[in-house]
């Protein structure tokens, strides 16, 4: 797993290339298991800020499978621990009497799925993994990244955004109190993301 590590404003902001051709499929067919049996869309409904896509309403890690343990074991696990590390050492003194937990879900932007801007209030960081994308549409659903330091909340804008092309094989790690949000989708984009909590050990 190769790591690209970018400081931003200056936020640690982390750049993992993977390549996990079986994790990849077996999302992408319980992604398709859900709307065949019409799973509960959780895209839409007041709170949630995807709009137009398909979300199924459910923490994937929840499901009781062994390809789930892999994904834990192999990407969430290694990857939040890592930049975990980097927050401890930073910014956070007393964590002996923590641990990690995670909670993930799937988004499949369609053609005009966006994400309004929005934060992670409850979790330490967020992790964006894109299992696919269409090759011919590089600027599919960016995800705009806010520098909060330089926000005017008279006027409503930011003056720095970091604008990121989906990347098929790539996560993303920010914290999570990071101002994000997606631009409408011109084609099927399809996004496993996790979010990294701490709580009393």
């Amino acid at each position: 797993m190769q790591v690209q590590k970018e400081i931003l404003w200056p936020i640690d902001f982390r750049k993992y290339s993977v390549e996990f051709i079986e994790y990849k499929k077996y999302l992408l067919d319980l992604l398709d298991n859900f709307k065949e049996f019409e799973f509960n869309n959780s895209a839409g409904l007041n709170g949630n800020t995807t709009v137009n896509g398909f979300q199924p309403d459910m923490d994937i890690l929840s499901i009781s499978d062994p390809m789930i343990d892999k994904i834990k074991a192999n990407i969430i696990e290694p990857i939040s621990d890592e930049f975990w590390q980097s927050l401890r050492k930073d910014r956070i003194a007393d964590t002996e009497n923590l641990k990690l937990i995670h909670k993930a879900w799937l988004v499949e932007y369609q053609e005009g799925t966006y994400q309004n801007l929005h934060v992670h209030n409850t979790s330490l960081f967020t992790s964006i993994w894109t299992i696919y994308c269409d090759p011919q549409q590089p600027m599919a659903a960016q995800l705009h990244l806010h520098n909060p330091i330089t926000e005017s909340w008279a006027l409503g804008f930011f003056q720095e955004t970091i604008k990121i092309n989906p990347a098929q094989d790539v996560i993303y790690v920010f914290p999570a109190w990071i101002s994000h949000n997606v631009t409408p989708a011109t084609a099927r984009r399809v996004v496993f993301v996790w979010d990294t909590i701490a709580v009393p050990a």
